[in-house]
C-alpha cells in the first residue's frame, strides 16, 4: 500500500475511489497486479438485512460472491475466502457473535462490518475481531470498491512477489527497468504500450478483457466497446514494433468478442495440438 490516505480511509470506513485504490496498490507499470476474479468474498448478513445491491456491486468488481445469513446452524461455503463483510443494523451482540463465528471458521480472513456508527469507540469494533468498518448508508458500489482493494492485498500477499523479468517465447519484459526485448533486440515502446504488454505478459495464455486491460493501462473505467476501440490502435502499433524487432506476428492474439492474450505456444505447437 503506497498511499497512506487510502490506507487510513479503509481503516476508518470512509469511501475510497476505485481508481485511486488501484493506484495505491501499485497499479501501472511496476505495480502489483492480481486477478480479482480469483478472489472470493463472503457476505454474511443478519436477519432482516437486504444484500442484493451489495452482491451485484461486488460482482461488478469481478469478485466471486457467497452470501450467507448468520442465524442458527450455518453451512459455510467451501474453499478459501479473501475477505468477508458483515451487514448489520448496529454493532450489537449479534454483530459481535457474527464476527466470532466467522473468525472461527476462517481464522485469517479479514472481516469488514457495515453497520450504523457504533455507540462505542471504533476500537471496540476492531477489538471484537473486525478489521474494517463502513457506515450503514455507504453506497453498495463504495463498499464493493473497498472490498476489491482488500482482496487485491490479500491475493497479492498469498502469491508473493512477482518476477522482475517475464519471458514468453522470444519476448522478454523487464518489469523493473520498463524494457522489452524481442529476439534479443530492444523494442522502443511508449508508456501505454509497455503497460499493455506488461499486463498481458503477467498472465500469458489467458484472455484479458478489453475493459480490464484498459483499466489497468489507463487507471479508470471504460465500457467494453469504448475500451475495445481505444485499445485497437495501441495493439496495432505494438504488434508492428514487435514484428519489426523480429518477434512472431502471432504473439498478441485477438480473441474476438472477449479480449487479448499473449500466446505462449508457437504456431507449429498450436497446429500440432489441433491435429492430436
Amino acid at each position: 500500500m503506497n498511499d497512506p490516505e487510502v490506507a487510513d480511509n479503509l481503516q476508518q470506513g470512509r469511501p475510497v475511489r476505485a481508481a485511486r485504490a488501484r493506484k495505491a496498490l501499485g497499479g501501472g507499470m511496476a505495480g502489483m497486479t492480481s486477478d480479482p476474479a480469483a478472489a472470493r468474498v463472503l457476505v454474511a448478513y443478519l436477519p432482516g438485512r437486504a444484500v442484493d445491491d451489495l452482491v451485484r456491486a461486488l460482482r461488478q468488481e469481478r469478485l466471486s460472491v457467497a452470501a450467507v445469513q448468520v442465524s442458527g446452524d450455518i453451512t459455510w461455503p467451501d474453499g478459501a475466502m479473501a475477505a468477508a463483510v458483515v451487514t448489520a443494523a448496529a454493532f450489537d451482540d449479534a454483530a459481535r457473535a457474527a464476527v466470532r463465528r466467522l473468525k472461527s471458521a476462517f481464522p485469517r480472513m479479514p472481516v469488514m462490518l457495515q453497520a450504523a456508527h457504533p455507540a462505542a469507540e471504533l476500537g471496540a469494533v476492531l477489538g471484537a475481531g473486525y478489521d474494517l468498518w463502513v457506515a450503514q448508508d455507504t453506497p453498495a458500489a463504495a463498499v464493493a470498491a473497498q472490498l476489491a482493494v482488500l482482496c487485491r492485498i490479500v491475493v497479492a500477499t498469498q502469491r508473493g512477489p512477482a518476477p522482475e523479468v517475464v519471458k514468453v517465447r522470444d519476448l522478454s519484459v523487464d518489469l523493473e527497468r520498463f524494457e522489452v526485448q524481442a529476439s534479443g533486440r530492444p523494442v522502443p515502446l511508449t508508456p501505454t504500450e509497455f503497460r499493455i504488454i506488461a499486463h498481458l505478459a503477467r498472465r500469458p495464455g489467458r484472455v484479458v478483457s478489453h475493459a480490464e486491460l484498459f483499466r489497468e493501462v489507463h487507471g479508470y473505467e471504460a465500457s467494453e466497446q469504448e475500451a475495445k476501440d481505444i485499445l485497437k490502435v495501441h495493439i496495432w502499433r505494438l504488434r508492428n514494433k514487435l514484428t519489426a524487432a523480429g518477434s512472431d506476428g502471432d504473439l498478441i492474439v485477438n480473441v474476438r468478442g472477449f479480449g487479448y492474450l499473449l500466446e505462449r505456444r508457437t504456431l507449429a505447437a498450436r497446429e500440432s495440438a489441433a491435429q492430436a
